[in-house]
């Protein structure tokens, strides 16, 4: 089967390595929602996908990248990591109760069904978690509720799991309110462990700029991203 390419990346990080790092960013994440939640598990469901609304999403996007006929990144990944789990936090504020939601952890990302008393297979049921924002924020999501509290994630963004080198999560967590490139600047920073900013020039020789400001988060989107966000076909 042919496999999905990958970015080139720097410190001599692989496509294994980079592969391990994600389930164990996932996992040391989920571990630690498990033990603070305690929240009840569904009937094991192994690597399958927990629901039908859940299949479809993830047939979209990756089932071609899993076969083959497409080539490239995952979005969620081959397969799920976890079964499908029920987690407190997916009732509505209005409702007036704790509630529930239904999530199940992918190698990449979080699907999840925060209003289970639309039934687990009802269209539009199904949103996506932001993990890498709470692994840099510390805030975990949990439906409708405010936030769990939590230090930002001292894991590596990429790479081996003891490079001294890469920056982690939290250090993106200290650049949050940076101010953003100007649209149609080149894209030739580099960042280190510490959080220090420095330019690469070699890195301007790639044609990344930034292409769009997004006014809701004061970041600029690299081109190669907005390029990717609004591809079509498989």
């Amino acid at each position: 089967m042919r496999r999905p390419t990958r970015p080139r990346k720097a410190h001599g990080v692989n496509a294994e390595g980079d592969s391990v790092l994600r389930r164990e960013s996932v996992a040391l994440l989920l571990g630690a929602l498990l033990v603070v939640l305690a929240g009840p598990l569904l009937p094991a469901r192994g690597t399958e996908l927990g629901s039908e609304a859940l299949r479809q999403v993830w047939e979209r996007t990756d089932r071609p990248v899993r076969e083959g006929r497409v080539s490239r990144a995952w979005v969620w990944g081959p397969a799920p990591i976890t079964p499908l789990l029920r987690e407190p936090g997916g009732a509505a504020p209005a409702a007036g109760a704790a509630g529930e939601r239904w999530v199940q952890y992918f190698d990449k990302g979080r699907l999840e069904i925060p209003d289970p008393a639309s039934g687990a297979d009802a269209p539009g049921a199904v949103t996506a978690g932001l993990l890498a924002l709470e692994l840099i924020t510390g805030q975990v999501q949990l439906g409708y509720r405010q936030p769990h509290a939590a230090p930002p994630a001292e894991i590596a963004i990429v790479g081996d799991a003891d490079d001294p080198v890469v920056p982690t999560y939290a250090t993106l967590n200290a650049r949050l309110r940076d101010a953003p490139l100007p649209v149609g600047s080149p894209v030739r920073q580099v960042l280190d462990r510490a959080g220090r900013v420095t330019s690469d020039p070699a890195l301007g020789a790639l044609g990344v700029t930034a292409a769009v400001h997004i006014p809701e988060t004061n970041h600029s989107i690299a081109s190669v991203f907005w390029e990717y966000l609004h591809a079509s076909g498989p």
